[in-house]
């Protein structure tokens, strides 16, 4: 699930990620940069598209459309001109394999202001019992030197937490975590960083190390 804080007025194209929060200052991102998409390490079918606008804004209709690798895919549905309404797709699927990048875009055809409240939602499918957490900001989330902060399992990515219990989530089922990413725009940062993934106060295993100055 993903939610955006306006729908975008037409006539242009925007494009948001497949997870987590989208918080631009309130806009949506008119490049699809890598910072929008939403790279896989798990082999996955995507169904049950569902969007809604609380109010579209846009005199005509919004289209929808899943992305993969840089292209539109099965999944799309429309919202109709100014609609507090619901538009789905529950009739095609996406099959997206291990390393394919997948967002979503927003084509606004008239030129009214943007609408608010908004939310896109997709079903995740493994016949492994594969899920995934993703914590993403598509505007990208700065992290000065020498601080630790502290993030939860999914969700936004906009600011982290100081103190790690504000961040904890308690976990009801067992899991076996694995293939711990992290996408890096920028680097200005001359020393190597790491990123953890926690249990219990405590490492869990998992971990990303980020080589300065570097992106990946």
């Amino acid at each position: 699930m993903d939610e955006v804080a306006q729908a975008p007025s037409g006539p242009a194209t925007w494009y948001m990620p497949g997870a987590g929060v989208d918080s631009n200052s309130g806009s949506f991102i008119t490049s699809e940069t890598s910072g929008v998409k939403l790279r896989h390490r798990k082999a996955m079918t995507i169904k049950n598209l569902a969007a809604y606008f609380f109010n579209s804004g846009d005199p005509d209709t919004v289209t929808v459309h899943s992305r993969k690798n840089g292209a539109n895919e099965n999944l799309t549905c429309s919202i109709g001109s100014q609609s507090n309404t619901l538009g789905q797709d529950t009739s095609n699927s996406d099959s997206i394999a291990v390393g394919d990048d997948y967002d979503f875009s927003f084509a606004g055809q008239g030129n009214g202001s943007p609408g608010s409240g908004n939310m896109i939602t997709v079903d995740y499918i493994s016949t492994n019992g594969d899920c995934i957490f993703a914590c993403q900001n598509a505007a990208g989330t700065s992290f000065n030197t020498s601080v630790t902060q502290y993030f939860g399992l999914s969700g936004s990515l906009v600011s982290g937490q100081s103190t790690e219990t504000n961040a904890q989530v308690t976990v009801d089922t067992a899991f076996q975590f694995s293939q711990l990413t992290c996408n890096v725009t920028s680097n200005g940062i001359t020393n190597a960083s790491t990123i953890n993934l926690r249990a219990n106060s405590g490492n869990a295993g998992p971990a990303v190390s980020i080589t300065g100055s570097t992106t990946r």
